[in-house]
């Protein structure tokens, strides 16, 4: 059915009814040509491309969300352990800034700038501090610690050794024995 026969047909079946039954006509257009459609009608061809269009688009999602979820299981099979902790993790550690000095060339100015000592925060180690921005108890309640701190988690597996097994004195004893080098 084309466009120009059926907006015909529907203007003729609109100048027929009355006005009070519109919408029981909306309703059983409704059912016959979006509900119940045909599969070869105007809606059917939309809704098989939706689905082809549908499917297209959540395959490689679908295939990547796999693919990381294989690597990690595969990872956490062989020991294989990030050391790279959370920044929520219950443990600090210091980041040391870079110190840059920097000599002028102008030998005025460097007298100058001799007589002044250079700003700098170090702790009782030489180390600089970092700020704490909740020090009290209250204040840590108020940040959340204790409540929203990650538990701590335990490797899952054992982490595997970096280093050759044929090294291992064991092993060539086991070896020796194998070759029939029994002496």
């Amino acid at each position: 059915m084309n466009i120009t026969s059926y907006v015909s047909d529907v203007a003729s079946n609109i100048s027929k009814v009355p006005p009070s039954a519109y919408p029981a006509l909306l309703w059983s257009w409704y059912i016959d040509y979006l509900w119940n459609y045909e599969s070869n009608s105007w809606v059917g061809r939309i809704a098989y491309f939706c689905r082809v269009l549908a499917f297209v688009l959540c395959l490689p999602t679908l295939i990547l969300g796999m693919v990381d979820v294989a690597s990690y299981v595969i990872a956490r099979t062989l020991g294989i352990v990030d050391d790279v902790k959370a920044s929520t993790s219950d443990q600090v550690s210091q980041v040391q800034s870079p110190s840059i000095h920097v000599e002028p060339a102008d030998s005025d100015l460097s007298t100058t700038l001799r007589e002044k000592p250079a700003f700098t925060v170090e702790g009782s180690d030489g180390t600089p501090q970092p700020q704490e921005f909740f020090a009290t108890e209250k204040n840590l309640k108020l940040s959340g610690v204790g409540i929203l701190s990650p538990a701590a988690t335990r490797p899952s597996s054992p982490v595997l050794l970096r280093k050759h097994l044929s090294d291992e004195p064991s092993l060539r004893h086991r070896q020796h024995q194998a070759g029939g080098g029994g002496d």
